[in-house]
């Protein structure tokens, strides 16, 4: 499974639009606490700030949009189609407004937000990259080398917590998940613990 994110963090200031001014702001975040956590450090660093509209998207299913007190629909909103429009994953933008001292209008904003999210988007370098997840299973100490080579096999990348038993972490493409910790569990002969599968695993 490939996903289309970005490489580094963007910032693009557009021309005000009738005094207001327009900063967007477009990152990579690995999951939705790294974005709350990305729009609450720009509140923080820019309070002075009239509005910090943000969206979010971690696929079809896992989107966010927050129009942060701007007429509703008008601001977040036009963020999110911009990341839905190039099928983004895996990031976050805020587009913060200075009051220029002239109201926009419904249209206005819908334009001003989303010309400066798409200005951002234009700047950003986008590349594809496999999804991964992660498996964990223990596992007698020597067994931990066989099953460091199954985990290979999967283009599984392995780190070992040594502390007894020893528990094997390994970083796997998800659409590998689970034939991987069925070569585990046939390779160690059952004698291995599940302790972290992907959804839907049947690990009886």
């Amino acid at each position: 499974m490939v996903r289309r994110t970005i490489a580094l963090s963007v910032l693009v200031e557009v021309p005000r639009i009738k005094g207001s001014r327009f900063v967007a702001r477009l990152a990579p975040v690995s999951d939705v606490a790294a974005a709350r956590a990305f729009v609450a450090d720009v509140h923080e660093r820019f309070p002075d700030a009239t509005h910090h509209a943000a969206a979010w998207r971690f696929g079809p299913d896992e989107r966010h949009a927050d129009d942060d007190g701007e007429v509703g629909g008008t601001a977040g909103p036009p963020l999110l189609a911009r990341l839905d429009g190039q099928s983004l994953e895996g990031v976050v933008m805020v587009v913060s407004r200075w009051y220029g001292g002239t109201k926009l209008g419904k249209g206005g904003l819908v334009r001003a937000y989303g010309g400066a999210a798409s200005a951002a988007v234009a700047e950003a370098t986008i590349v594809e990259e496999r999804v991964r997840t992660r498996v964990s299973v223990r596992c007698a100490h020597a067994l931990v080398g066989p099953l460091e080579g199954v985990a290979g096999r999967f283009e599984g990348e392995t780190v070992v917590d040594w502390q007894p038993p020893p528990t094997m972490h390994v970083d796997v493409p998800v659409e590998h998940a689970a034939a991987l910790l069925d070569a585990l569990r046939e390779r160690a002969a059952g004698r291995v613990e599940v302790v972290q599968a992907p959804q839907g695993y049947n690990n009886a």
